[in-house]
């Protein structure tokens, strides 16, 4: 398990370290001995020519730090910045830095080739005002170099917290991390421009005991965290899933989230759908039962779970179905035309529901835009759990899971899941975890995990293009293995 931090919970955790008796400046030549680490590994030689774009502030601090860490271990160091530094840590590094011999201009000079360049320009400070002219003519300026960039903690014009770019923002070969990933870098609608991201510990996990951290599971978690079945098992002890899915011309949607919850160890899957469709079904899914909707809505099929909206469709008789068959005590997962009846007919939900929107669903249970929501995971996942007061999982290529006192964000998953059904299939795998016992939040972030892993072993058998959702659940078993990887 990882964990990461927002910037606020960093700065929080800075300041819990000073007042404990840490020196500001021993920090940031931790974090300078750090980039110049880090550069090592993005050049591979010691002896390379670096221009350290540094700001103004204590990221710029660092990178004169590291630019003079650089220059004392045999490498060429050149320091573009623009005025004078603004804090003391950061006029004290500039000092040593000059009397260290190490040129400072306040632009790039033309015509001259670099092996690398270092981002310093500014840290996880930045917010979500525009950003100034003079960032914006150094953002460009690195970005024009055509040589390898290290940024420092994070891409200049990346927000740290959202990692929306809502400017020019700095390309990186490889982003080093001080401490914790940034909820940014994971969740960034601009993650690429991360490059390779490396954490490194400078001294400050003590200071952090006692936060609400976000922790997000990897891939040595999975094996682990399943569910464990006893030898006396049967299908009636490893849960029932009733899924409230399917329409015709979208009983694969039904099929795929079927599929999810048997390949994810539940013992029983009933689906309650449209009677033209069950003989589809029942071939697509054999290990299934069917039966019709409408009989589903008298008798009320036993379960421990509902699933409900994968190919479900929107008209007047698929919302009875799903009104009928809701039942806000009982765990239950939310997916596809389900939350789009919600956001056209709010009804409260149960705080042991969990929802699964994309992107474009959040937009329309938020009454927002899709940009909006992609521009700010985490704000639209809050904003959904304020509205519907249940588990979240919102999706997209990093996912952010959160019950209001728990945060996980998903960033271990595969270009091949953007193929229709992959959600239905996910959202399938979410139910059958919690028809074995698991509460929503660990369903959810276990699901994730588990749909990406599996997605992982078929990219690489197939490539990234290849893989159907059906091949990708069919490697679900080999994915749980420890040796998966």
């Amino acid at each position: 398990m990882r964990h990461t931090v927002t910037p606020q919970q960093m700065r929080e955790i800075e300041e819990r370290a000073f007042a404990a008796g840490v020196e500001p400046i021993e920090l940031m030549e931790r974090a300078a001995a750090a980039a110049a680490d880090a550069l090592l590994e993005l050049t591979g030689d010691q002896r390379a020519s670096a221009a350290f774009f540094c700001g103004r502030g204590n990221n710029g601090g660092d990178g004169l730090a590291a630019a003079r860490l650089w220059a004392e271990r045999g490498g060429r160091a050149l320091i573009v910045m623009r005025g004078e530094p603004r804090t003391a840590n950061a006029r004290l590094n500039f000092e040593r830095a000059r009397q260290r011999g190490i040129e400072v201009l306040s632009s790039a000079p033309k015509g001259v080739r670099f092996d690398a360049a270092v981002d310093a320009l500014v840290g996880i400070g930045l917010g979500g005002e525009p950003l100034s002219r003079e960032l914006e003519e150094g953002i460009a300026s690195m970005n024009a170099l055509g040589c390898p960039v290290l940024a420092v903690d994070i891409p200049s014009g990346m927000n740290a917290l959202t990692g929306a770019c809502r400017g020019g923002c700095v390309r990186a070969d490889m982003t080093v991390s001080f401490g914790w990933a940034k909820t940014g870098h994971l969740i960034s609608p601009r993650a690429e421009l991360t490059g390779r991201l490396k954490v490194v510990d400078i001294g400050l996990a003590s200071f952090a005991q006692g936060m609400d951290l976000a922790e997000n599971l990897e891939d040595a978690d999975l094996p682990r965290r399943l569910p464990q079945r006893p030898v006396t098992a049967h299908k009636g002890s490893c849960g029932r899933v009733l899924l409230c899915c399917g329409s015709l011309g979208m009983a694969g949607a039904a099929a795929m989230a079927a599929l999810g919850c048997l390949r994810a160890g539940a013992g029983l899957a009933y689906i309650a759908c449209e009677e033209e469709i069950i003989p589809i079904l029942q071939v697509l899914v054999p290990n299934a039962l069917c039966l019709p909707v409408g009989r589903a809505v008298r008798e009320q099929p036993a379960r421990d779970v509902l699933l409900a909206g994968c190919g479900l469709g929107r008209s007047e008789a698929a919302r009875h179905s799903l009104l009928s068959l809701y039942q806000p005590d009982v765990p239950a997962v939310l997916d596809a035309d389900a939350l789009n009846l919600l956001s056209e007919t709010p009804f409260p939900l149960g705080s042991r529901t969990v929802i699964t929107p994309h992107v474009g669903e959040a937009a329309r249970l938020l009454g927002s835009s899709p940009e909006a929501v992609a521009d700010d995971l985490l704000g639209a996942a809050r904003g959904l759990w304020e509205r519907f007061g249940c588990t979240v999982a919102l999706k997209s290529h990093a996912s952010v899971i959160l019950d209001g006192k728990r945060l996980a964000i998903h960033s271990l998953g595969s270009p091949a899941l953007a193929k229709g059904g992959s959600g239905d299939a996910l959202a399938g795998i979410i139910a059958g975890l919690m028809a074995q016992g698991m509460d929503g939040f660990e369903a959810a972030r276990v699901g994730c995990l588990w749909h990406g892993k599996a997605a992982r072993v078929a990219q690489r058998r197939m490539g990234p293009l290849s893989p159907l959702t059906g091949e990708i659940l069919a490697l679900m078993g080999e994915a749980s293995l420890e040796e998966a990887d």
